[in-house]
C-alpha cells in the first residue's frame, strides 16, 4: 500500500471522467460546423449533434476541449455548456426563456434607488442614468425610475421593446444574451451592453454598484469575492459568445 498523502484535490480529481482523446478539430457540415474528438462529432447531453452557426464559435468549443488535461473539468467548459443548453433545453422551453428575461425587465436594478439624497443614491444617478438615457434615446422609450424597495411598475413601452428584442433572436444568442441578463440582473445593462453603448467592465461596475459600496463601508468577504470571480466568468465567456453570434 503506498504512503503518498491524498490531498483533497487528488481525491475530487477520482471522481472527474479522464480526457478520452487526443485530437480536437473542427469540420463544416451541411448547416454548420461541429467539432470532433479523435474524429467523433461531439454531441450534447441530450445526444443530439453539437451542430454550431459559425466556424469561430466552434473553434471556441473546441479551444475548451483541447485545454483539458488528464481529467475533463465541467466547469471549464462555460461556453460548451452555453451552446448545450441552446441546444437541448432552449429550443424547447424558448417561451419560459423569453418571459424570464422580460421579467427582469419588469424589475429592473437600473430602475430602483436608494433613499433620496443618500451617498449611493447619487453614485447610481451618476452611473445608472446615463446608461437608461442612452437606452431611452435610442429605442424611444421610457424606463421606470423609482426610490426605495416597494415595486413599482415598469413602463409598458420597455416591456414590449423587451418582448419584441428576445423574439427575434436566435436559440443561441437567446441562451446567451439570457445569461448575461440573469448574471446583471438587469436587462437595461445586458441591452445597453449589447447595442454598444457601454463596455463589459463599465456593465460590470454599474451591475454590482451597490455590492462595491457595501464592501467599500463594511469590508469585502473572501467567500462572496470567489463567487463574484466565477460569475465574472461565466459572464465574460457569455458575452464572448453572443459577441460572435450576433456578428455571423
Amino acid at each position: 500500500m503506498s504512503d503518498a498523502v491524498k490531498t483533497p484535490t487528488a481525491e475530487a480529481d477520482r471522481n472527474l471522467p479522464k480526457r478520452f482523446y487526443k485530437i480536437v478539430s473542427v469540420e463544416r457540415i451541411a448547416g454548420g460546423y461541429v467539432v470532433t474528438l479523435d474524429g467523433r462529432t461531439l454531441k450534447t447531453p441530450a445526444r443530439a449533434n453539437l451542430t454550431l452557426p459559425n466556424a469561430a464559435l466552434a473553434k471556441l468549443v473546441a479551444q475548451e476541449w483541447a485545454d483539458q488535461g488528464e481529467f475533463i473539468r465541467p466547469e471549464t467548459m462555460i461556453i460548451t455548456g452555453f451552446c448545450n443548453a441552446a441546444i437541448d433545453r432552449v429550443a424547447a422551453h424558448r417561451d419560459a426563456l423569453e418571459s424570464e428575461v422580460c421579467g427582469y425587465a419588469d424589475t429592473d436594478t437600473l430602475s430602483y434607488r436608494d433613499a433620496d439624497d443618500s451617498p449611493l443614491t447619487q453614485r447610481q444617478l451618476n452611473m445608472w442614468d446615463p446608461i437608461l438615457e442612452a437606452l431611452e434615446d435610442a429605442h424611444e422609450v421610457q424606463w421606470l425610475r423609482t426610490s426605495g424597495i416597494m415595486p413599482g411598475a415598469q413602463t409598458a413601452p420597455v416591456m414590449a421593446l423587451a418582448q419584441k428584442d428576445v423574439a427575434v433572436l436566435d436559440k443561441f444568442a437567446l441562451t446567451v444574451f439570457s445569461q448575461i441578463v440573469a448574471l446583471l440582473g438587469s436587462y437595461a445593462l445586458a441591452l445597453a451592453l449589447r447595442d454598444g453603448h457601454i463596455d463589459a467592465d463599465h456593465c460590470w461596475d454599474a451591475a454590482f454598484l451597490e455590492s462595491d459600496w457595501q464592501a467599500e463601508q463594511w469590508g469585502e468577504d473572501a467567500q462572496a469575492k470567489a463567487l463574484m470571480a466565477d460569475r465574472r466568468a461565466r459572464f465574460d465567456a457569455a458575452w464572448s459568445m453572443l459577441q460572435n453570434v450576433m456578428s455571423s
